[in-house]
């Protein structure tokens, strides 16, 4: 009976959406491509929940980014990434098995290389309370790994409705940023985009005070056929495991010296003239962990 309560409050809470899961879902025919994705394999998600991302590239600029993000919930793990880096896997996965010339996949990959904007995954195992998290910046993907933070809510009296269905309102503090959240009293699921979870119902809306990330959930599936699997990629030759407080580091230098990194990189070959003419300004950093 519960569950059918979970299905039904959903499917009432999307029917308010302009963009429902079916709109953003893949369909059986991903469109044939090249060699498979090497995976570490986790689990199997049981529930698929969409959540639209805007958020500022630099907090001084009023313009924001949007993302398609995704939650996979199994029975053991979550996966918290962008939506099309799952889509990207499966077309090269689908190409390995079809045999399919890679040239011809290039066009649909890097129209997603450009829809891509959220650049971390975020693997949290439920028995064992750890989380995994890599970020890319530029060429590189840094990992660390930590015990599953628990976050203080303070849950406030006031209730409100989104899309017909009660919500109740939350506040938190969570690594540099003051959250608001609303949460979906008739899904009682405690999770909900990124890192945040443990409110007594699923998040439809979270979003820091000062207006620079905002998650809005915008599509659910259950025991999904496609993209189901929860996985991390095998590691690269720039892949550097290490620790929280040296990954932000290198990232933030990164962000900091992107022309100078470029110019060191062995694989990428810029001519004389073109290194003088590089922008050596820093890019905007807005990390939406700030401790």
């Amino acid at each position: 009976m519960k569950k059918t309560i979970v299905l039904l409050a959903l499917g009432l809470f999307f029917c308010g959406l302009a963009a429902s899961a079916q709109g953003i879902s893949l369909s059986g025919d991903l469109g044939n491509t090249s060699t498979a994705v090497k995976k570490i394999m986790f689990d199997t998600a049981q529930v698929k929940l969409f959540y639209s991302l805007k958020f500022k590239k630099d907090s001084t600029r009023n313009d924001t980014t949007e993302a398609q993000t995704v939650l996979l919930i199994g029975k053991t793990h979550t996966l918290f990434l962008d939506y099309y880096n799952l889509v990207l896997d499966s077309i090269y996965d689908d190409a390995d098995k079809t045999k399919k010339n890679p040239l011809l996949i290039m066009p649909k990959c890097f129209e997603l290389f450009a829809v891509r904007k959220f650049e971390m995954y975020i693997l949290s195992d439920l028995h064992n309370d750890t989380t995994i998290v890599r970020e890319d910046a530029f060429v590189n993907t840094y990992e660390y790994k930590e015990r599953t933070p628990v976050i203080d809510w303070n849950i406030l009296p006031e209730d409100s409705v989104i899309n017909g269905l009660p919500c109740g309102k939350a506040t938190c503090h969570f690594r540099g940023r003051d959250y608001v959240a609303w949460y979906l009293k008739d899904v009682p699921l405690p999770y909900g985009p990124y890192r945040f979870n443990g409110l007594p119902g699923l998040i439809a809306v979270i979003k820091d005070t000062k207006g620079n990330f905002c998650f809005t959930l915008n599509g659910a599936q259950e025991k999904p056929r496609y993209t189901n699997l929860i996985y991390l990629h095998d590691e690269s030759i720039f892949f550097t495991r290490t620790t929280r407080e040296k990954a932000r580091q290198a990232i933030k230098t990164t962000y900091e010296h992107k022309a100078d990194i470029m110019l060191q990189d062995p694989i990428i070959k810029i001519s004389p003239d073109a290194a003088k003419k590089m922008d050596r300004s820093p890019d905007p950093y807005n990390p939406i962990e700030l401790e």
